[in-house]
């Protein structure tokens, strides 16, 4: 195990200038690194969070028998254990009760990464893709297997003004059609290659090239294995910029996970994304979700609800204002040939959001040939 390191010695305290300097991230690994107070040592609210020195916590003593790690900054204390290697019982700062099982030590520290980005205090704005109101799942295509897919959202209401809600570029998000088309061909039983094509049609304007994307995307071991389903995902986004964003490269990580339970379906999208071109290239990983839960009705219907959201700079996130998020109630199925729909009518949850968004996804699977043998049954990656 070992750190993320959260560098907040420049860190100014006015809320106003707070914005000017931006937070360093280095990656040492899975653990998280959380303010203390310099004299007690306890964790800080986020009234405090500013002016905290920095403080390590060490995930290691959660799930092994092996000694935590040592704190690597001044005030530094291991989540778990207290200075002196003993058990500590107070493993969250105490504001209001918390208790949740978490089933594997991956699960527990995933968990806690999240609640720290979650947690942290007010940039990049809080962006959602357009193109890809979409839950991937655990599965994914057969091998030698080729899937065509379109997907489709129209803002019904939205901003009128350029670079807020869903448009990121010069065009304003109201009325805009944001369409993808989507190639992907399954290289062996657990990974697959897609490329996309990104096509818009701003109001009142003709529809016209707006990017595209370039994926591999795999899942880990065989169904099962984990007590959570997980697989990966890693992406090269270019954008038409400015017309379509603010940014003209990006990479993209995710980390699919699944869970059935009896007849639901659980599905979990966390998403990190960076600039790799211009600007904000410098910025740390912004961080987004897509998930949804669905309802195994029958074959051809399956109704359930999704969520997507974007909060900005995982280590800075923006304002909840100006963050996006959005429900969509949906139904999705499988019809004869190999084909499958998602259908939905999405509503924003905050000022930052378009109002309304509907969305339809279609998607053909063919078997076309297999450049590559069948995987190995003890297999975990390829």
């Amino acid at each position: 195990m070992a750190l993320v390191y959260l560098h907040r010695s420049n860190l100014l305290v006015s809320g106003t200038r707070r914005r000017a300097r931006t937070q360093r991230i280095e990656l040492f690994g899975m653990g998280i690194l959380l303010p203390c107070d310099p004299q007690t040592e306890t964790p800080m609210d986020r009234k405090n969070i500013a002016t905290g020195n920095d403080a390590a916590v060490d995930l290691s003593s959660t799930a092994s028998q092996r000694s935590a790690h040592r704190a690597r900054t001044r005030g530094a204390r291991t989540m778990g254990r207290n200075r002196n290697g003993e058990p500590n019982n107070d493993k969250f700062h105490e504001q209001g009760e918390l208790k949740v099982k978490i089933y594997t030590p991956a699960l527990r520290r995933l968990f806690f990464l999240l609640v720290v980005f979650l947690l942290q205090p007010h940039p990049v704005a809080a962006q959602v893709d357009p193109w890809e109101f979409e839950v991937y799942p655990y599965n994914t295509v057969g091998r030698g297997v080729l899937e065509i897919e379109t997907s489709n959202a129209v803002v019904a209401k939205g901003h009128k003004e350029p670079g807020s809600g869903l448009a990121q570029g010069t065009f304003p998000s109201y009325g805009m059609w944001f369409n993808q088309y989507e190639f992907t061909y399954g290289l062996s039983d657990r990974i697959e290659a897609a490329a996309y094509l990104d096509l818009a049609k701003p109001n009142a304007h003709g529809l016209t090239y707006a990017g595209s994307k370039f994926r591999l995307r795999g899942r880990l071991f065989d169904e099962d294995v984990l007590p959570v389903n997980i697989g990966w995902y890693t992406e090269l986004e270019y954008h038409r910029n400015p017309q379509f964003d603010d940014q003209t490269l990006e990479f993209e990580m995710r980390i699919p996970m699944e869970k059935d339970i009896g007849p639901v379906s659980i599905l979990f999208n966390p998403i990190f994304e960076k600039p790799i071109t211009g600007s904000d290239r410098h910025l740390g990983f912004e961080f987004g979700y897509s998930g949804g839960i669905y309802y195994r009705w029958m074959k051809a219907i399956s109704p359930g609800v999704e969520f997507y959201g974007g909060i900005g700079l995982s280590t800075n996130p923006d304002p909840r204002s100006e963050q996006q998020h959005y429900i969509f109630p949906v139904v999705k199925g499988d019809l004869p040939h190999g084909i499958e729909y998602n259908f939905g009518v999405g509503v924003g949850l905050t000022k930052g959001s378009d109002q309304v968004v509907v969305k339809f996804n279609l998607e053909l699977e063919h078997f076309v040939g297999a450049l590559f043998g069948p995987s190995s049954s003890n297999g975990w990656f390829w």
